[in-house]
């Protein structure tokens, strides 16, 4: 994948952030005055009148990505970018910077490194998501399963061949190691070191007493079935955006896409 994409370095900025846009006016500056290429992803639905070339991200698949913005700038732009893996520099200007390690201060100092691959990789699993064996879009932090107005929600869980239990509640959360921390956490689900691969299944407010959370390899399948006695369609919620509903009956798929994000 990466030999086929762009020499260009795409830019993704917070949106409707002044401050990420001037840092990423900056950026781009810095990118030219070192003679390499830049633009600025359509995605990020940014004004169309900043003085900087505009591409898609899907269309120009860049090899390395510049991302200015918090966590949920991130976790957009790995939503977008699916299984095409760009190397990514995360400057933090957002609220929540869990994922980012270079301040908006920074970021003109590294730009230079980056552009000449002077720096170390972190890679993060990307679990992707069959919805009744369609591919849909995964995650790297988690998915949620969440009944809907406040109804109970009946779910079916399986890691590989077998069935793991039920669990009647609000629902379920498939978290990685590295989102073990976020809403898994808040959960009641365990801390576990990203050096660890593996993936947590976290069952939200279950009536049963026997359900509790479980640590299981990045190997292993998990398997969601909706019940067909279940009186709501579920929210399928992937990395905090809402993605669609699931009928009854429908089963959700999880599995280690066997790419990382870089």
């Amino acid at each position: 994948m990466l030999r086929e994409c762009s020499s260009s370095i795409a830019i993704v900025v917070k949106k409707d952030s002044r401050s990420a846009l001037e840092i990423a006016e900056r950026v781009y500056e810095k990118i030219k005055s070192l003679g390499g290429e830049a633009f600025l992803a359509l995605e990020s639905s940014v004004n169309p009148k900043l003085p900087i070339p505009k591409a898609s991200l899907l269309e120009r698949k860049p090899c390395k990505v510049i991302v200015i913005g918090g966590d949920g700038t991130f976790l957009r732009t790995v939503g977008i970018l699916k299984e095409h893996t760009p190397t990514m520099m995360l400057v933090g200007a957002g609220r929540r910077c869990f994922y980012y390690d270079i301040s908006a201060n920074e970021a003109l100092k590294y730009i230079k490194d980056f552009l000449h691959g002077r720096y170390v990789v972190q890679h993060y699993p990307y679990i992707a998501v069959e919805v009744n064996g369609i591919s849909e879009r995964g995650f790297i932090n988690e998915t949620v399963i969440a009944g809907d107005h406040m109804k109970v929600v009946r779910l079916e869980v399986s890691l590989g061949a077998r069935k793991l239990y039920e669990v009647h509640g609000d629902g379920i959360i498939v978290a990685t190691s590295s989102g073990s921390t976020a809403y898994s956490l808040s959960a009641g689900g365990p801390i576990v070191d990203q050096e660890f691969s593996g993936m947590i299944v976290v069952p939200l407010n279950p009536v049963q007493l026997n359900v509790r959370p479980v640590v299981t390899s990045l190997l292993k399948r998990i398997r969601v079935r909706v019940s067909r006695d279940t009186s709501c369609r579920p929210k399928l919620i992937v990395d905090g955006e809402l993605y669609r509903e699931l009928e009854p009956g429908s089963t959700v798929t999880f599995r280690f896409s066997g790419v990382t994000v870089r």
